[in-house]
């Protein structure tokens, strides 16, 4: 804008954000995926991609098992995998968040 350009502040905010995930992403005949089983931050590019892989974690899965070819089971091992890898993406976008956060008591 430069120095010579006039402007007022309409609005500030603190933007706070919580990561977390269920304790599992399937609880009987209910499963779980991307956002609905858990939330990162949106620094890291890891939110939207995660809910993909858990579908495509899933849905070769579920195929077999309503198809008759697998034991309903095999669900199990959906949520073992992806707790595992959101884990991974909370803590990779923690650090993402961390680094761009600035340290100083000034710019807080």
């Amino acid at each position: 804008l430069g120095e010579d350009t006039e402007f007022e502040l309409e609005w500030c905010s603190v933007y706070t954000f919580r990561c977390r995930r269920m304790e599992r992403f399937r609880y009987g005949r209910t499963l779980f995926v991307g956002d609905a089983a858990h939330q990162v931050s949106p620094f890291g590019a890891r939110g939207a991609n995660s809910g993909i892989q858990d579908s495509d974690n899933l849905i070769w899965k579920l195929k077999l098992v309503m198809d008759g070819l697998a034991p309903a089971r095999l669900l199990d091992t959906y949520s073992d995998e992806r707790v595992f890898a959101a884990d991974e993406n909370i803590m990779n976008s923690t650090r993402s968040t961390d680094f761009i956060t600035p340290k100083s008591t000034v710019s807080r």
